[in-house]
C-alpha cells in the first residue's frame, strides 16, 4: 500500500512538471510568433543601450519562468546585450508571484516587485557600461522575410503573406517544441529531487536561523524549476524565513533560463560569469537587507 502511494506521489510529480513545461511551451510559442513579425521594432529598441536593460526587466517581471527561457534563447542568437539578460533574470519571480497573492501578502509583493525591478535595472546598465563592448554585442537582425512591392500583383502579394505566415508559424513550433523537449526533462529531474527531500524538511531545517537561511535559499533558488520558487515563497508564508531571505532566493532564481543558457557549450565561460554574478548579487542583496530589518 505504501508503495502504491509513492508510485501516485510520484506521478503526481511527474505530471506537474510535464504542465509545467506545457505552460512554457505556450508561453514561448506566443512570444516567438509575436518577435517574428516584431524583429525590426524589438532589434532597434535592445540595441539602444539606453533602453534595453529597461526591457529586459519590465519584462522579467511577467510571473512565468517561460520569459527567461525566451531571454536566453535571445542572449545565444546574440539579438540581446548580457545587461538586458542579467536585468531580466533579476526582476523574474516566477510562481512566487501568485503564492504571495494568494497568501495576502501584499505588501512583500509589492517590496519585492520594486526591490527586483530597481534591482534589474541597476545590474543591467551596469553590466551594458563594463561589459557590452566586449561581450555579446547583439547583432544586425535582417528581416529575411520582407517582399518588395514594386513588381507583385495583389494576388502574388497575398500568397506570399499566406506563405510567410506559414513559415513564420511553423519556425515558431519547431523552436518552441525544442525548447519544450528540454524544459520537460529538466523539470522532471528536479520535481523528482524536490519530491524526495520535501518541502517540510527544508523548512524544519531553517527554523530560528536567519543568516543562513538567506544561504540556504540563495541555493534553493539555483535549482532550474518552477518548483525553487515556489518552495521559497511557501517558507516565507509559513514564516520560515525572514523577507532578506525570500528576496535573495529569488533574485538568483531565474527558473529554466540558467540551464538553457548553458547547452551553449562554447559560450561557457561567459555563462559561469553571469552566474556568479547572480550569487553574488543575491547573496549581498540578501544580508544587507536582514542587517536592514534587525536594526528595524
Amino acid at each position: 500500500m505504501v508503495y502504491v502511494r509513492t508510485v501516485l506521489n510520484m506521478i503526481d510529480a511527474l505530471l506537474d512538471a510535464l504542465l509545467d513545461s506545457l505552460k512554457v511551451f505556450a508561453f514561448v510559442f506566443c512570444i516567438y510568433f509575436i518577435l517574428s513579425y516584431l524583429e525590426k521594432f524589438i532589434n532597434k529598441r535592445v540595441k539602444n543601450k539606453k533602453s534595453s536593460p529597461a526591457i529586459g526587466a519590465l519584462f522579467g517581471l511577467i510571473p512565468q519562468c517561460g520569459v527567461t527561457v525566451t531571454f536566453s534563447d535571445l542572449y545565444l542568437a546574440k539579438k540581446i546585450s548580457i545587461g538586458t539578460l542579467i536585468a531580466a533574470f533579476l526582476a523574474c519571480s516566477d510562481e512566487a508571484v501568485f503564492i504571495l497573492i494568494g497568501s495576502n501578502k501584499w505588501g512583500s509583493l509589492a517590496v519585492l516587485l520594486f526591490s527586483k525591478l530597481a534591482l534589474g535595472l541597476l545590474f543591467g546598465y551596469l553590466f551594458d557600461f563594463v561589459l557590452l563592448r566586449k561581450q555579446n554585442k547583439p547583432e544586425t537582425i535582417e528581416n529575411i522575410d520582407e517582399f518588395g512591392d514594386s513588381c507583385c500583383s495583389h494576388h502574388h502579394k497575398e500568397i506570399k503573406t499566406k506563405s510567410e505566415f506559414l513559415n513564420k508559424l511553423i519556425h515558431s513550433l519547431l523552436h518552441s517544441l525544442e525548447v519544450f523537449a528540454y524544459v520537460l526533462a529538466i523539470n522532471v529531474i528536479f520535481s523528482l529531487m524536490i519530491y524526495f527531500i520535501g518541502e517540510d524538511n527544508i523548512l524544519n531545517f531553517l527554523k530560528n536561523k536567519e543568516a543562513l537561511s538567506v544561504l540556504l535559499c540563495v541555493l534553493i533558488g539555483l535549482i532550474p524549476n518552477c518548483s525553487s520558487s515556489v518552495i521559497i515563497s511557501e517558507l516565507y508564508v509559513l514564516n520560515g524565513i525572514p523577507f532578506a531571505a525570500l528576496l535573495a532566493g529569488l533574485l538568483v532564481n531565474a527558473g529554466l533560463g540558467i540551464v538553457y543558457l548553458f547547452k551553449n557549450k562554447k559560450e561557457f565561460k561567459n555563462n559561469i560569469l553571469i552566474l556568479l554574478s547572480l550569487v553574488v548579487i543575491s547573496l549581498l542583496t540578501g544580508y544587507i537587507t536582514l542587517l536592514i530589518e534587525t536594526l528595524i
